[in-house]
């Protein structure tokens, strides 16, 4: 009688635990669907940016929050507040600038979350554009 009181208990369990799942997994599909929205459907498989920040550790060991944009054919990054940026040789974030020849190019300057910046790059970033892209 153990053993028929024991399985009853464990399909009951195993039932629970595979509905939980079920729900779960239905749960996220319905969250990457709505993301999905944000495609781009005229590029055609392209693929979708998530609408959400990304704290990224670089390799001085700061952390900069980051937006990943575009799509497969033309990614690109910014900081939360929309200021493009591009990764230099080392690895760190600088602001993006216009190039001569309609590339964006770096500025030099380090990128940082807008409640770090210190004055001279509140001043810097007064000189260039959000959202930059490549011409």
């Amino acid at each position: 009688m153990n053993n028929r009181l024991s399985g009853t208990i464990f399909s009951k369990v195993f039932f629970a635990l595979t509905l939980i799942y079920g729900i779960t997994i239905a749960g996220c599909k319905s969250q990457n669907t709505s993301a999905s929205e944000t495609t781009d459907k005229a590029v055609g498989g392209s693929s979708t940016t998530s609408p959400y920040a990304l704290t990224i550790q670089q390799s001085d060991n700061t952390s900069i929050q980051i937006l990943g944009k575009g799509n497969r054919q033309n990614p690109y990054t910014e900081t939360i507040d929309g200021y493009t940026i591009l990764r230099n040789e080392s690895k760190i974030y600088e602001y993006a600038i216009p190039g001569s020849n309609g590339k964006l190019g770096l500025s030099g300057v380090k990128a940082n979350d807008p409640d770090q910046r210190k004055p001279e790059e509140v001043q810097f970033l007064k000189t260039i554009e959000t959202h930059l892209r490549n011409q």
